[in-house]
């Protein structure tokens, strides 16, 4: 399994889609800094302590990175048909299941790496605005908060990537659905506790940046639970 991943991982290297997932990094860094700093009126939020690192965490799975997560994960299934390599590939002793297995680690490691970068990036912010309010505490909480997120927000878009892959589209419709998806998460947000049910939600949820009770953390699971569900029969 290990050398399946690492293959995987090599033929990225040949790739520009790695530079577009650190693009998206780059402009949800900026975009945040944009408004909590040159949003105008008289208060400027970026000054207050963790504004920055839960505004990264917030906006950024509201707006954008799971439209990167599933652009990535639809390349690294889609490729194979759409660089005509699959038909070589089938003629070849290998392992399929543990070829797709990969595959889905592969974005599953991009995932948790993508929230890892965007998390040490406002921690490195939040240490020049406001070193003296941080701590080890401070620093455990929020790993904890951006890796669970990480893996919540790799579940949700399972989905989008198993219907791009099934219904034959070009893997940047998978930036486009998720885009879509994602976006609904501002209007569904003000339904109350049903609103736990919508996956993006159910990630910020799960993760710890929405205050919840335990019936909205059991609808977030049953969310995750259900996208597993329906992307393993989808699929």
């Amino acid at each position: 399994m290990r050398t399946s991943i690492l293959c995987e991982f090599n033929k990225l290297r040949r790739s520009k889609i790695l530079f577009v997932a650190l693009f998206g990094i780059v402009m949800i860094l900026v975009i945040v800094a944009a408004q909590g700093f040159y949003a105008g009126g008289d208060t400027v939020y970026g000054m207050e302590p963790e504004w920055f690192l839960t505004g990264v965490q917030s906006l950024g799975t509201m707006y954008a990175i799971p439209g990167i997560i599933a652009l990535f994960g639809c390349y690294v299934f889609c490729r194979e048909m759409q660089e005509d390599t699959l038909k070589s590939l089938q003629i070849i002793p290998i392992d399929i299941p543990a070829m797709l297995l990969s595959k889905i680690l592969l974005v599953l490691i991009f995932s948790a790496a993508l929230y890892l970068i965007l998390f040490l990036s406002a921690f490195i912010v939040e240490a020049i605005l406001h070193v003296q309010v941080l701590s080890v505490g401070l620093f455990g909480r929020y790993l904890t908060m951006y890796c669970v997120e990480g893996l919540s927000v790799f579940i949700a878009t399972l989905p989008v990537i198993c219907i791009v892959i099934k219904t034959g589209q070009d893997y940047w419709m998978g930036l486009l659905i998720a885009e879509i998806y994602s976006f609904i998460t501002i209007f569904v947000g003000n339904l109350g506790t049903v609103s736990k049910l919508y996956p993006i939600i159910a990630a910020l949820t799960l993760s710890g940046y929405y205050e919840s009770n335990y019936i909205e953390k059991l609808l977030s699971l049953l969310s995750m639970i259900a996208c597993l569900l329906f992307s393993a029969f989808f699929d």
